[in-house]
């Protein structure tokens, strides 16, 4: 069975403290943030942020059976009071948004259906992390050719030091801790029968 593996086309992440801004600024490195903290704490925290990411699966032939689908991230920076730091990921409504005009008042809204999650350690630093994506999650976007997804830390928006939020490699890193999405699938057949005339 044919497995692909797919770096991101696209990536981004929002931040609630600066809603009409494109992250992230010139002045630090290109990363994505998820984070559930309300009140802008300053350096060293997230505040509450959603990352976005788009792939290409063009790729991947028409018709195919999705077998398996796995996210891999580079997790940088972990903050969670030394408790687990869960993230979910969600199918965004549409695919439009451009990584250089995402805003958090201009960002695309999202499925609830939770297609995939993963536990991180709270008190740990950089961590490999796997989230295991639903296959029909790839299924379904096979005709558009785009799968776009939000990262979401796993708490309700609240405010406080140390809460759930983490900071993960992109695509203007090296590949060994960019994203990346392996997907194990099977071809559509194409045996035709011979019809025998007698």
């Amino acid at each position: 069975m044919p497995v692909t593996t797919l770096f991101p086309t696209q990536d981004n992440y929002v931040n609630y403290h600066l809603p009409n801004d494109v992250m992230p600024s010139p002045s630090t490195w290109k990363r994505l943030e998820i984070g559930v903290d309300l009140y802008d704490t300053g350096t060293g925290y997230h505040g509450l942020c959603y990352s976005f990411i788009q792939f290409d699966l063009s790729s991947i032939p028409a018709g195919a059976t999705i077998n398996s689908a796995n996210l891999f991230l580079r997790a940088h920076f972990v903050r969670g009071d030394y408790a687990p730091v869960f993230v979910d990921v969600y199918q965004t409504t549409t695919a439009t948004w451009d990584e250089q005009g995402i805003t958090w008042n201009g960002m695309p809204q999202w499925d609830q259906q939770v297609l995939g999650s993963a536990e991180m350690d709270g008190s740990a630093g950089p961590q490999d992390v796997l989230i295991s994506i639903l296959t029909s999650a790839i299924s379904s976007p096979l005709t558009a050719n785009v799968l776009s997804i939000v990262l979401a830390a796993r708490d309700n928006p609240q405010s406080g030091l140390d809460i759930p939020s983490a900071t993960f490699m992109d695509i203007g890193d090296v590949d060994a801790y960019s994203p990346w999405l392996q997907i194990n699938y099977t071809e559509a057949s194409t045996f035709s029968p011979k019809v025998m005339i007698f």
